[in-house]
């Protein structure tokens, strides 16, 4: 895989170990092949063509987060996307979140929560970051809510082979960071969605 490999942290937000677990920070679009195996097991093709975003293109990961366990294994990753887009017409700097994804047989155990407090850390350590973004589907939103992501109800614009589209097939998220993150109006991501 080409680009930088760092470990994170491997403790959770308590200082605890996380069951020999760590988390890592994958730079470029070489993470992909990282977490394919992941992907496959979250999405298998009988479960993949259920999926809305199926037939979406989106766009590669600049960073990816993973969480590591003690055999050497991907069990849970999320992809980070820095972009500049536009908020009403006015340039803004946006942090995404997409990928989000946990080994079936390791879900229900916190290691969601733990991808994403990991996911967010590593959004707010970017200064330039204005807020954060991520779609997901409607039986997720709860738990996005919980970590301190708010329902966007405008509508977001994103580009597609067709052209420049209102993206409606999941439910915009969004996180404040050096600025208030909007809740309303008009996002225009400028390139693919994540």
């Amino acid at each position: 895989m080409n680009g930088d490999r760092r470990v994170l942290k491997t403790t959770d937000i308590f200082g605890r170990l996380v069951n020999q677990m760590r988390v890592e920070i994958l730079d470029g679009p070489g993470s992909k092949t990282a977490v394919q195996t992941l992907f496959t097991r979250v999405y298998p093709a009988k479960i993949l063509a259920t999926m809305a975003w199926r037939n979406v293109v989106s766009a590669p990961a600049d960073r990816r987060v993973v969480l590591i366990d003690h055999a050497g294994d991907i069990i849970a990753a999320a992809g980070l996307i820095f972009r500049t887009g536009s908020q009403d017409g006015g340039a803004v700097r946006i942090g995404g979140i997409g990928g989000v994804m946990v080994s079936p047989e390791r879900q229900r155990q916190g290691l969601g929560r733990t991808i994403m407090q990991a996911a967010d850390e590593e959004l707010r350590s970017d200064p330039k970051l204005q807020f954060g973004l991520l779609f997901c589907e409607p039986h997720n939103t709860v738990f996005y809510e919980a970590m301190g992501w708010s329902r966007f109800g405008g509508d977001i614009r994103v580009e597609q082979p067709g052209g420049s589209i209102v993206y409606d097939i999941m439910q915009g998220m969004t996180l404040p960071l050096a600025a208030g993150a909007p809740r309303s109006g008009t996002i225009d991501l400028r390139g693919l969605p994540w």
